[in-house]
């Protein structure tokens, strides 16, 4: 995934990757001044996965044209249903890109249905001016929108952007385990590995991306990148392992390598 090589080029060269933003966010990454001097890379809101390089070029154009959108309200009003449809919607809020102007993910995803159906081109524009005639639309109106909606546990929301942006932006999954549970465990991240004298060490992280291939013979073996709390690596699998354990390696699992050191 080109993403993600991107992501650990930038990790090298020590450039910050800004998460996507509804309100700075282009349709591409872009360069952004994030002060001190210095500048970082913005994820592109259409390099988000399922929404369409088009439609969040019409998002960036509305919002260069007539300004940052102030809440989820105000986004739904100016742009028209044809442009951000139900599951355009749920990817965006998955990403993070919203949170900048509401920061409970899962309220917003819970309404996605509600947000589409009062403000799809296909009602009746007639009565909806009517009915909001007097009254601004806002989002904490607990008789249009659901608002006993807790967050997202960490493990939800990182599975979340995992699905839609293709890494973590938020946390990592290994931060939910205790500080000492690596040492205690032997587990190493994978910039450590060349300072041990070790023939075989235990990583652990988790997995970003798979590619199978097959050898001369019709072997199979995989390469996999995995994602740890420092770093970002790939390691080889070989056919036995790789028929051995196949089941556990999708993406976003969890898991526990020992590799053998060349």
């Amino acid at each position: 995934d080109r993403i993600i090589l991107l992501k650990k080029e930038l990790e090298r060269l020590n450039i910050n990757l800004l998460k996507p933003d509804i309100n700075f966010s282009k349709e591409l990454f872009s360069i952004e001044d994030t002060g001190k001097n210095e500048k970082g890379i913005r994820f592109g809101l259409g390099a988000i996965k399922g929404v369409g390089i088009k439609s969040m070029s019409s998002v960036v154009k509305e919002r260069e044209n007539k300004g940052k959108f102030k809440d989820i309200i105000s986004f739904m009003q100016r742009l028209n249903s044809d442009v951000i449809n139900k599951r355009q919607l749920e990817k965006i809020i998955q990403s993070g890109a919203f949170d900048s102007i509401e920061q409970n993910r899962s309220k917003l995803f819970s309404n996605v249905v509600k947000f589409v159906d009062l403000f799809s081109n296909n009602k009746n524009e007639t009565n909806q001016s009517l009915l909001f005639a007097d009254e601004k639309i806002q989002f904490t109106d607990k008789n249009l929108f659901n608002q006993n909606v807790e967050n997202w546990k960490v493990v939800d929301l990182l599975k979340n952007e995992l699905e839609v942006i293709g890494f973590y932006f938020s946390s990592h999954p290994l931060s939910l385990y205790p500080s000492n549970f690596f040492k205690e465990n032997n587990i190493l991240d994978f910039n450590e590995i060349e300072n041990q004298n070790e023939s075989s060490v235990k990583v652990a992280g988790s997995i970003l991306d798979i590619k199978e291939r097959s050898n001369k013979d019709g072997k199979k073996y995989a390469f996999v990148t995995v994602s740890s709390l420092k770093s970002q690596f790939e390691l080889t699998i070989f056919s036995e392992n790789l028929y051995k354990y196949r089941s556990f390696l999708k993406e976003g699992n969890l898991l526990l390598f020992e590799i053998e050191v060349i």
